[in-house]
């Protein structure tokens, strides 16, 4: 083409590319698009959860942590799932999307391949399938687009139910997981409550030993007084080590109290059976360091009931609704195709085009004068 005849023919510009492209997107919209229609929902969840609750003890409460996810958040897990390639291959054996999109809608343009394979099915619903969440209300939107209204609502009720099922399902598996905790941690706790008092009463048989009060000094109330400080000390051991490390500055620190208790009641004990020749003091000894770990034994078992009675109540309260803001309706009006906002859009950025374009050629004309 000559540079005179392009010269000529460059103030036409306009009509490839602004006129004719928006004239092929009425002609498409007006007269090849298939109508499609949108059926949309909003729900918003809710946990079935009390604000109060039983107190744990101290070391229940280091052992376990029973946080719970958001609203917002739970929005956030059905958008995604909503949105995965799963859900839409088993949308599609339910709902027999195939035979719906791929028979009808405009060729290449509106139809699904007849025989698509998962990423395709995904592909071309996540198109179809919209799914938003407001940040500021944790209100999730459903909006389904098919090429009936009927399908469209019915599909958007199978995605509310599906939902539901799927957020409880999830929060089922957490609820199972501190129960399996709760109970393992019930289970161990019993079992050692049970081997301490097996071991007091295999004690009080072989030496016939009932009541330890008719056997005991005076001087043995020291012995009961630094006892209980030493189960105290254990049960803060305990607790501390629950929430800090074995080296920590206040763990090494009780560790040594418990260590010079223990060394006193050594020394006190010995003493006694020492300058008692009757070996019944040594027996009252004997018995007492068997109730003391049944006393240990038995605030980890009541720690340990307490737990698994909060487990079992996070559990009942774990169950979550999908409450219906805005139910989904069957629409007659179809919301695509829009010839009005498509023409608007095509000609706004052909315009774009077409001047970037002259502004191109012009440069170049200018250039080559």
């Amino acid at each position: 083409m000559s540079k005179s005849l392009f010269k000529r023919l460059y103030p036409f510009l306009w009509l490839p590319l602004v006129v004719v492209p928006v004239a092929l997107t009425l002609c498409y919209h007006l007269f090849f698009a298939a109508e499609e229609y949108e059926s949309s929902a909003s729900v918003i969840i809710k946990e079935n959860q009390s604000g109060g609750g039983p107190t744990l003890p101290g070391m229940a409460g280091a052992l376990f942590d029973y946080g719970n996810s958001t609203s917002v958040e739970d929005a956030y897990i059905l958008r995604e799932y909503l949105q995965s390639d799963a859900f839409f291959t088993e949308l599609s054996t339910a709902f027999d999307l195939t035979g719906h999109y791929s028979t009808a809608g405009f060729p290449w343009l509106q139809r699904m391949s007849s025989q698509p394979d998962a990423s395709d099915i995904a592909d071309y619903m996540t198109d179809k399938v919209a799914v938003s969440v407001s940040p500021d209300t944790s209100i999730l939107t459903i909006a389904v687009r098919s090429f009936s209204p009927e399908f469209s609502t019915k599909l958007v009720e199978h995605l509310i139910t599906t939902s539901e099922a799927r957020i409880n399902q999830l929060s089922s598996r957490i609820a199972d997981s501190r129960m399996e905790l709760a109970r393992s941690e019930y289970a161990k706790a019993e079992k050692s409550f049970r081997g301490a008092k097996e071991a007091v009463l295999t004690f009080q048989t072989e030496n016939g030993w009932l009541d330890s009060s008719t056997e005991i000094s005076a001087d043995f109330g020291r012995v009961n007084m630094l006892r209980n400080a030493l189960v105290e000390k254990k049960l803060e051991r305990e607790r501390l080590l629950s929430v800090l490390r074995p080296n920590a500055l206040n763990v090494r620190s009780l560790e040594d109290e418990i260590s010079a208790i223990e060394r006193q009641l050594t020394e006190i004990e010995e003493n006694l059976v020492g300058s008692v020749a009757d070996s019944s003091l040594t027996v009252s000894a004997e018995y007492n360091r068997l109730n003391l770990d049944v006393e240990f034994e038995l605030n980890k078992y009541t720690a340990s009931l307490a737990a698994l009675q909060q487990a079992q109540l996070e559990a009942s309260q774990q169950q979550k609704f999908l409450l219906v803001v805005a139910p989904a309706i069957s629409l007659n009006d179809a919301t695509y195709p829009s010839p009005t906002s498509a023409a608007l859009t095509v000609l706004v950025v052909s315009f774009l085009i077409y001047l970037l374009t002259r502004l191109i050629v012009s440069t170049v004309l200018d250039h080559t004068i």
